[in-house]
């Protein structure tokens, strides 16, 4: 499982922005279901579809999704 926990550079869950988003989402302590709700509940609302929406710019990095607001489900 460690490969897929490893920052890289579209998965960039260091970057400042997504780590401000982490702490934002995750109260302590709570239950990793919460987590998982928190998590599915802020994308389904706050992130759009750029194909849905013809959002730009196109977006590939984790944190740059999140500072445009859009990006690709996959």
């Amino acid at each position: 499982m460690t490969p897929y926990l490893e920052s890289s550079e579209y998965l960039d869950w260091q970057h400042p922005v997504i780590l401000a988003k982490v702490k934002e989402l995750v109260d302590l302590p709570c239950s990793d279901d919460v987590v998982a709700q928190r998590c599915y509940e802020f994308v389904r609302d706050s992130i759009q579809q750029s194909w849905d929406h013809q959002k730009h710019p196109i977006t590939c990095k984790a944190s740059d999704v999140l500072i445009h607001g859009t990006g690709y489900s996959f």
